[in-house]
């Protein structure tokens, strides 16, 4: 863009010399990403204000003032403190946006189970053993979420120990209970979607009471 006062400033002059160098110098001396630019100027804007509180204060201190002017004073000078908080606080979090993604910490869900906790196949595997263990895992998921049990659960029984509709058919209701996340009516449904646990044959059911029977105890 060309002004029409442009050509009145042709020779260089000291100032432009000087903008020229100033330039350079804060280009040299302030940092390239523009989060820690801003870090910097918080941090500069923090210390402008807390050295115009020390500045009041010392006034109030080493100046006779009337004793309205002194309260007002050092009421600006607190309220310059809480502002210079403020920017450090904000320089703070400029900071920490700084951080690469991979140093970040996630917050991890006690209910979801991490992946250490699911014990890795093999290397030696061959890849019919491993599709073979994936497809089990894609039916039991796929099971459990026809029994409309949502995947948080679903993970968790995973994670138990419970892999395939036959583990969670015959396993206890005491055992399924103790797994995080499950309850009587989680209990219930998977029930309804895996069938009821194989009861015990009649002649040992019959030889577990007579065992536990109050008549065989006196005898023993």
């Amino acid at each position: 863009m060309q002004l029409h006062h442009d050509d009145l400033y042709q020779d260089r002059t000291w100032f432009d010399v000087l903008g020229v160098w100033l330039a350079q110098q804060g280009r040299r001396w302030l940092p390239r990403r523009p989060a820690r630019l801003w870090s910097t100027g918080f941090a500069l804007f923090a210390a402008l204000c807390v050295a115009w509180a020390a500045g009041l204060a010392t006034q109030c201190v080493l100046v006779e003032l009337p004793a309205q002017v002194c309260l007002a004073q050092w009421l600006a000078a607190g309220l310059l403190l809480v502002a210079a908080r403020h920017f450090l606080a904000v320089t703070g979090l400029s900071a920490a946006s700084t951080i690469e993604p991979h140093q970040r910490i996630e917050r991890r869900v006690e209910t979801v189970p991490r992946s250490a906790d699911i014990p890795s196949m093999p290397s030696t595997c061959s890849p019919s053993t491993r599709q073979s263990i994936s497809g089990d895992a894609q039916q039991f998921f796929l099971a459990v979420k026809t029994a409309g049990i949502n995947l948080r659960i679903a993970q968790a029984l995973y994670a138990a120990g419970f892999r395939t509709a036959e583990q969670v058919r015959t396993a206890a209701d005491a055992a399924l209970l103790a797994t995080p996340g499950i309850g009587p009516a989680t209990v219930r449904k998977l029930r309804m979607q895996f069938g009821q646990p194989h009861a015990l044959p009649h002649a040992l059911y019959e030889t577990h009471a007579a065992t536990h029977s109050p008549t065989h105890s006196r005898a023993a």
